[in-house]
């Protein structure tokens, strides 16, 4: 089942205000952390991509609650809520809906969740800079580039008047489930086992280089905080080249479509001390803090139903299992 949430337009950070640190606290091996000692500490396991963001927000929130202590740590969506099953998260930051075996797990051992949307973010196709000939892609030609069965080699396989040069494909900072997500919008008949599209780097180049042959695809949120030395280009979905932006990914114009990000929260928050007050904070600064990170934040209007959601704990998957 497909549903679709009105992104809108999110209020801007006023200028007035304190800086938006973007990094707070103590970082080391995937951790940030805030004050208290760990058994007195809110838990948030999950998203690497979604971890700037409750990072911003956990640092916000123990500056303005001097008592208060969160530990953000980045592990994946899928160890997120493993370790939420097994008691060791009171929340979990995802870049997917949570899965019906994810679910189930959790439920089996007594463990509500509560799901909610806190922004949303999209794909962002590149190139390097280099590159002369491609200034904007089609879906159809995304497909013959990443499809599992016969995969286009050069880049004359995607479109005649292009060079017979080599194609190398990138996915940089995608972890396995959001490759999967992009891999499902271009290639719906995928296998589910598949999960690879070719050597993966973190910025986007491998021993033997790679260069103006490159091919790839970051998320829209790393993408517009800048993947030097590549360029971005506009994707066309039948209807002309669209460039990934605000308000064309928010109004569907960009062919690769906006998903939404999640936090899932502990379904009786009052039982953690200050999991409640946090999430209530969260909240409140997600619009202007996703919007400062770069992902594509909330309306108003979608953030005043989540906070009813989360005030009359409604329980269970919002969006649907998958």
């Amino acid at each position: 089942m497909t549903m679709t949430l009105d992104v809108g337009t999110a209020a801007l950070i006023d200028p007035a205000s304190e800086p938006v640190h973007l990094r707070s606290g103590v970082l080391r091996s995937g951790e940030s952390t805030w004050r208290e000692p760990e058994d007195r500490q809110i838990r948030i396991d999950g998203s690497t991509h979604l971890a700037p963001l409750a990072d911003a927000v956990a640092g916000e929130f123990c500056r303005a609650n001097p008592g208060a202590g969160v530990r953000v740590r980045r592990c994946g969506t899928r160890a997120g809520f493993e370790s939420f099953a097994d008691g060791q998260a009171h929340a979990v930051l995802a870049s997917r809906p949570i899965r019906a075996s994810e679910a189930r797990r959790a439920i089996e051992r007594g463990l509500g969740f509560i799901e909610l949307p806190v922004a949303f973010d999209s794909f962002s196709v590149f190139v390097y800079r280099e590159n002369e000939w491609a200034g904007s892609i089609t879906m159809p030609e995304l497909q013959a580039a990443w499809r599992a069965i016969r995969p286009a080699r050069t880049w004359r396989d995607l479109r005649p008047e292009w060079p017979d040069r080599p194609l190398r494909l990138r996915s940089p900072g995608l972890g396995p489930d959001l490759l999967k997500t992009f891999l499902r919008m271009v290639d719906g008949d995928r296998p589910a086992d598949w999960t690879a599209a070719g050597p993966e780097t973190g910025n986007g180049e491998d021993e033997e280089g790679g260069g103006p042959d490159i091919l790839g695809v970051a998320a829209y949120a790393q993408a517009a905080r800048g993947i030097d030395p590549f360029r971005t280009i506009p994707v066309d979905g039948g209807d002309g080249p669209v460039a990934p932006g605000r308000e064309s990914v928010s109004d569907g114009r960009y062919p690769l479509l906006a998903r939404p990000l999640f936090l899932y929260v502990f379904s009786s928050p009052e039982q953690v001390p200050g999991l409640q007050d946090f999430v209530r904070f969260f909240l409140r600064r997600a619009i202007p803090l996703a919007e400062a990170l770069g992902f594509i934040p909330l309306s108003d209007r979608v953030r005043d139903v989540l906070w009813e959601r989360f005030e009359r704990r409604h329980l269970g998957a919002f969006l649907g299992l998958v």
